[in-house]
């Protein structure tokens, strides 16, 4: 149903009503206005995404879910890191990642595997690292900053409170 949409033979693909919407990768599905479900078994829900990678998942406004097993919802999120999960606005998960979490606001998780942002405006830049709170940066393994513009450097280390920088 809907306007303008387009199914690609053969895959299995279906779209879902709505206007404008593509899904090309096998077994994919699209729906709602202007989505894009490019990969194999990959779902496309809502205004403007794209889950362009196998088994990738996006749901909102704007998100594009570019690597395989990556999951987002919620408006203008971009996850290019394997097996990524982005909820809430604007969350980035780079192509350096894996096993990277974004929740809430303008949350960046650059490299390193299975690091965790949460709050707004959070950095996670090393392996099993956790920022928590407003422009918490953990850049090394194994930190966790729980903090308002706090840094962790060095190994394992942890910050807490308004701002601080450990490991120097």
């Amino acid at each position: 149903g809907g306007q303008s949409n387009t199914a690609s033979t053969g895959t299995h693909a279906t779209v879902v009503g709505g206007q404008s919407n593509t899904s090309s990768g096998q077994h994919s599905v699209s729906g709602g206005q202007g989505n894009t479900a490019s990969g194999q078994n990959s779902v496309a829900i809502g205004n403007g995404n794209i889950s362009g990678a196998i088994d990738s998942y996006s749901f909102g406004k704007t998100n594009n879910a570019n690597s395989n097993r990556s999951y987002a919802f919620g408006v203008s999120n971009t996850i290019n890191g394997f097996d990524g999960v982005a909820v809430g606005s604007s969350n980035t998960i780079g192509a350096g990642s894996t096993n990277g979490h974004a929740f809430g606001i303008s949350n960046n998780i650059t490299a390193g595997a299975a690091g965790v942002a949460i709050g707004n405006a959070n950095t996670v830049s090393a392996n099993q690292c956790v920022a928590v709170g407003f422009g918490a940066i953990a850049n090394a393994l194994g930190s966790v900053s729980m903090s308002n513009s706090g840094r962790t450097d060095g190994q394992y280390s942890i910050t807490m409170g308004h701002p601080i920088v450990t490991g120097k």
